[in-house]
């Protein structure tokens, strides 16, 4: 529903309508369903996080600050990316993705989500 006092859609009437005593103009949202999508092909370049920060840096190049670290024995990085700075762990990927931005995904996800083109 949108309510015209609050100016936003809110799932029951607000309680500035109940308050008011005044009658309410709550607008019911029509019903929508949500679609199915179907992720587009496209190659991506990435690297596996690994101990040798150098490959990272290279891999990277001077488009993206990159951060190395350990963090419980791990070693970990730290990736500016367009979302802000993102963190990641050995064994997660860096993707350089579609437009050349580059940011993290956990090890699991790029598996579920790439295969090696070869």
């Amino acid at each position: 529903m949108y309510c015209p006092v609050l100016k936003a859609w809110t799932t029951c009437i607000p309680e500035c309508c109940i308050e008011s005593g005044e009658e309410c103009n709550v607008l019911i949202a029509p019903e929508t369903e949500a679609k199915k999508y179907r992720k587009k092909p496209v190659e991506i370049e990435a690297l596996q996080i690994n101990k040798n920060p150098a490959e990272i840096t290279a891999f990277v190049g001077e488009q993206c600050e990159i951060h190395n670290y350990m963090l419980e024995g791990e070693h970990c990085v730290e990736i500016c990316t367009l979302e802000g700075i993102m963190q990641a762990s050995e064994g997660d990927y860096i993707i350089k993705g579609v437009k050349g931005e580059f940011y993290p995904c956990r090890k699991d996800i790029f598996e579920e989500t790439y295969e090696e083109v070869k």
